[in-house]
């Protein structure tokens, strides 16, 4: 079920939910380049969903799956696909998501289109950034 289609807004039932699972899908043929990625896959501790995350001309897009739902539609998105938990190799299971937003970037002078951030602040004062700048660069995720 599509929940949020924007290039800017808050993602509130988010708030103050604890991290158990943060997956990264990449599609590519690079597989090297584990920076990029297709889309994320959140899951928070004592919800019966996952959230679905994929950023794509200028917008973010973010789906909600009930447990029985997430094991088909994820079924499908590791198909020939590189896929790793960005919370475990980065130690985030537990952290609590303060609070979780999407905010435009500013647009290429060659390209039209805004590229678009899903910023996770946590409760270490971290904050994880999922960014696609244009159309010509790759989504990628980093933890700051």
């Amino acid at each position: 079920m599509l929940f949020f289609q924007d290039n800017q807004g808050t993602i509130s039932f988010l708030e103050n939910q604890k991290i158990e699972n943060i997956i990264c899908i990449h599609w590519l043929q690079d597989k090297a380049v584990k920076e990029y990625l297709d889309l994320i896959w959140i899951q928070v501790k004592n919800n019966n969903y996952w959230l679905r995350f994929f950023l794509d001309v200028g917008l973010c897009f973010g789906e909600k799956y009930s447990l029985p739902e997430f094991k088909d539609v994820y079924l499908e998105d590791i198909d020939n696909a590189y896929i790793y938990s960005f919370s475990d190799r980065n130690g985030l299971n537990d952290l609590t998501i303060i609070s979780a937003e999407v905010n435009s970037l500013n647009s290429s002078e060659f390209i039209n289109i805004n590229g678009v951030k899903l910023s996770l602040f946590l409760s270490n004062n971290q904050i994880i950034e999922f960014c696609s700048n244009s159309l010509d660069v790759q989504n990628y995720i980093s933890l700051k």
